[in-house]
């Protein structure tokens, strides 16, 4: 791969979602996959690495990475990719030595090995043209920013993985258990995109049966009638 970067960069939402999520600077995870593919999702090594961000198998296996070209695969070939990074980040406690591990496999790093991966990636990275990136589904325009998250959601395995790495995530000083994040992604995993509208819809029903309840004032009296029978 040429050291100077040039073209068209897609996947834009992906990779601005992706690092807000991990905390990974979206030019590097742009530079990344202009390295390891340049930007082609059916992109496979001689050793098997596959997709836009080259992943091994076993390793695409741990973060929730799909195979292939379709939309869904290179947002989590994307969103495993910052997410590996991220950790990476964490074991090593630096972008360059996090980024050779992601190359050549953390026990290298830690058998001393380096190489210049790390340092061609960051090169790469400030050539990557601040005009061409995107914000991500943060606008501040909740029905934007919802309709952003539904049609580019991180896929279910890898925001689980951050869940679970810490146990529970606080979302506005709110504590939301595991056990209702695990139902959340199970009913968007089982309906899509549709989800979003089956859970509008069954609001809109509820919020309409108790406004009628409560403001109708013949179906309280007939209720009223129906619990006083009960209790004769």
């Amino acid at each position: 791969m040429s050291a100077n970067f040039s073209g068209a960069i897609p996947y834009l939402n992906d990779f601005a979602n992706a690092s807000q999520s991990s905390g990974i600077p979206e030019n590097v995870l742009i530079a990344q996959d202009y390295y390891e593919s340049s930007f082609k999702p059916s992109a496979i090594s001689p050793t098997g690495a596959f997709g836009i961000s080259q992943f091994e198998p076993a390793t695409a296996k741990m973060y929730g990475v799909a195979q292939g070209t379709s939309t869904k695969a290179v947002e989590s070939q994307i969103a495993g990719q910052a997410a590996y990074d991220a950790s990476l980040v964490k074991k090593f406690g630096n972008l360059n030595t996090a980024l050779q591990a992601y190359n050549m496999g953390p026990g290298n790093v830690e058998n001393g090995q380096t190489n210049s991966y790390g340092s061609n990636i960051l090169a790469l990275a400030s050539q990557v043209p601040s005009n061409m990136k995107v914000t991500p589904c943060n606008s501040g325009n909740f029905l934007s920013d919802l309709v952003c998250k539904v049609t580019h959601p991180l896929p279910a395995s890898v925001a689980m993985a951050q869940v679970n790495a810490s146990n529970k995530k606080t979302f506005s000083k709110v504590s939301i258990p595991n056990s209702w994040l695990t139902a959340i992604k199970d009913f968007f995993e089982k309906y899509g995109s549709d989800g979003i509208f089956i859970f509008l819809g069954l609001l809109v029903v509820s919020v309409t049966i108790v406004l009628l309840i409560m403001g109708n004032k013949s179906i309280q009296s007939t209720a009223s009638t129906l619990v006083k029978g009960m209790m004769v």
